[in-house]
């Protein structure tokens, strides 16, 4: 289980959780997590209830989102202020 809960953040399902809830309008999001290896135990997790995860996912996303705007638009790309993560590359 504390693999899986690392594999959240690696892969980005924080950040999915917070936009799938926000465009659902969804209050709840659960993952279903199956081991790949023999056990293959499987996991249910509500990432609603994790603290800060929605949070740091909507901040993920949208910083995404402000990114492809700015490319979108070719915007000179605004300063960026301490402690924000940087922008992710998006893929072609």
């Amino acid at each position: 289980m504390d693999h899986f809960l690392t594999t959240i953040e690696k892969c980005d399902y924080d950040r999915q959780a917070a936009l799938y809830l926000d465009v659902l309008g969804a209050t709840r999001l659960l993952i279903i997590g199956v081991q790949k290896k023999t056990p293959h135990e499987v996991w249910r997790v509500e990432l609603t209830t994790t603290p800060g995860l929605i949070e740091q996912g909507r901040k993920r996303y949208n910083t995404l989102l402000r990114h492809h705007a700015r490319q979108a638009h070719q915007l000179p790309e605004a300063p960026v202020p301490f402690g924000t993560p940087a922008p992710l590359a998006l893929a072609a």
